[in-house]
């Protein structure tokens, strides 16, 4: 039966290919599962990091004389 969802072909060293596996044994998940969870914990970091770049170019160009503090904008 063929899988609903698609599939990716990734070469990695027999290092890294070992340590996958054990992550998956000790968490009780196939080594797919390991590996597409740590694949979405990568791209979610690499989110944060670019959303956190964003706010700090945005805190950068913040005028105290125009801003509002909490209090002034929601009572």
């Amino acid at each position: 039966m063929p899988s609903r969802n698609p599939r990716i072909a990734v070469v990695v060293d027999p290092l890294l290919y070992g340590e996958l596996k054990r992550r998956a044994e000790w968490i009780g998940v196939s080594l797919s599962r390991a590996t597409r969870n740590l694949m979405r914990e990568a791209l979610d970091m690499k989110e944060d990091d670019a959303l956190a770049e964003m706010a700090g170019e945005r805190e950068a160009t913040l005028c105290d004389d125009t801003s509002r503090s909490h209090e002034q904008l929601w009572g």
